[in-house]
């Protein structure tokens, strides 16, 4: 059923991110995720090729706005259409909600 669809995937460069990258790899999906680091790329990339799949990882800062345009641009590049979008990736807040500024939950959900 997923065998053949293309993925974008924010945050696939280790933890969870990673794991979605890979499990949907092994199900035949066409896999272009986003990572802070090249290190990160190299790991989920090299999982995912060993067994056979596909992916595609590019460095994107979800931060960084201009950042976040060029993983886009690239992304935009390819004929094929993307399937599934997983946004994976976020800003971190600790504690709970009532003791962060208002400017902080803003950005965690405009990155996420």
């Amino acid at each position: 059923m997923l065998r053949g669809k293309r993925a974008v995937i924010t945050g696939g460069g280790a933890g969870f991110g990673q794991a979605l990258c890979v499990g949907l790899a092994r199900e035949g999906v066409e896999v272009h995720f986003s990572a802070r680091r090249a290190d990160d790329i190299q790991k989920t990339c090299s999982i995912i090729t060993a067994e056979g799949g596909s992916a595609k990882g590019y460095i994107c800062d979800l931060t960084q706005p201009e950042s976040i345009s060029q993983f886009s641009s690239q992304l935009l590049f390819s004929d094929k259409p993307i399937d599934i979008l997983i946004l994976n990736a976020a800003q971190w807040l600790s504690s709970t909600l009532n003791d962060q500024p208002d400017t902080e939950i803003i950005n965690t959900s405009v990155q996420a």
